[in-house]
């Protein structure tokens, strides 16, 4: 997550104070490094999304008809769907939309101290 935040913090500062003939590839990394931050965070939203599903489904069973056990399985799974299942960046983060918002918000706060402490360097000039 810190990665991706430094990785879009550092294309967006050479995109708007490097050369113009890197802007092209800059901005071409820059999109498909966003696409696949993006991408990984629609999955993971859509886990999170879908594993809370799981207790809904199993009280829409027939559980009146069943036996002890089964309803005491189908208790059991309806209790752990309320904690849903989520993906994360190696147990540091979970992966969801909110972690796609984060790592936009530090990328752009990166961005603006990196413009604010970059002083441009000297042209050289020939005597």
């Amino acid at each position: 997550m810190l990665l991706g935040s430094l990785v879009i913090c550092a294309l967006g500062f050479n995109v708007t104070m490097g050369d113009s003939a890197e802007i092209p590839g800059c901005l071409l990394f820059l999109s498909s490094v966003l696409v696949q931050i993006f991408m990984m965070s629609v999955f993971g939203e859509k886990m999170i999304g879908e594993s809370t599903k799981v207790g809904a489904a199993a009280f829409d069973c027939k559980w009146y008809n069943m036996d002890n056990k089964s309803k005491k399985t189908l208790l059991l799974i309806i209790t752990r769907s309320f904690k849903p299942q989520h993906l994360t960046a190696y147990k540091f983060s979970v992966i969801s939309y909110a972690s796609f918002t984060k790592i936009i918000n530090t990328s752009w706060s990166y961005f603006t101290i990196l413009r604010t402490v970059y002083t441009p360097p000297e042209s050289m000039q020939l005597n």
